[in-house]
């Protein structure tokens, strides 16, 4: 599993699947673009839609059906300034895409962005629905469907991260691509 990894394992990893999903996508007519290094690195776009107008994060997820929004690549407390914003709530990117098993869901950014606020909002002022030795988590409902706010260990090297984990039927736009 990718997440035991070394990061320059994994980001090796990454980025070949990366490219697998961009042609994928290419095929179902997409026509997405390479990003500059310094707009990989600095924006957090993995591709352009759009003739270079949207960016796109893509990603992939070894296990779990939900799409997966790393929060805060390392969190030390709510409020607090040593908190560091997660890769995937940062940057230029307008379009999430994912593979999940055999297919490239594709949601807009934004909707997520707002329910993690929200989340955020309700783990601060009311606290964890649950709390284990491993990880607390909020259970939120939204749109009828139940959303996860997770406040876990990285696996590489245990440094505390928020991860939100989202179904894609609560995506009003969410498209499906067969990888």
């Amino acid at each position: 599993m990718l997440a035991n990894q070394d990061v320059r394992h994994r980001v090796d990893a990454g980025k070949k699947v990366e490219q697998k999903i961009i042609e994928i996508l290419n095929k179902a007519g997409l026509n997405l673009t390479n990003p500059t290094n310094s707009e990989d690195i600095l924006n957090k776009v993995d591709a352009w839609a759009d003739n270079g107008k949207t960016g796109v994060q893509i990603k992939f997820r070894e296990t779990g059906n939900d799409l997966l929004f790393e929060v805060y690549d390392t969190f030390v407390g709510f409020n607090n300034p040593n908190n560091k914003l997660g890769r995937d709530l940062k940057g230029d990117a307008k379009l999430y895409a994912v593979l999940i098993k055999q297919k490239i869901l594709m949601v807009e950014k934004k909707q997520a962005e707002e329910v993690i606020q929200e989340m955020l909002d309700e783990a601060r002022c009311n606290g964890w629905s649950e709390r284990n030795q491993s990880s607390q988590t909020l259970y939120y409902e939204s749109n009828n469907h139940e959303l996860q706010l997770k406040l876990q260990s990285d696996p590489a090297d245990g440094r505390k991260k928020i991860v939100a984990y989202i179904p894609k039927e609560f995506f009003s736009n969410c498209k499906s691509y067969a990888a």
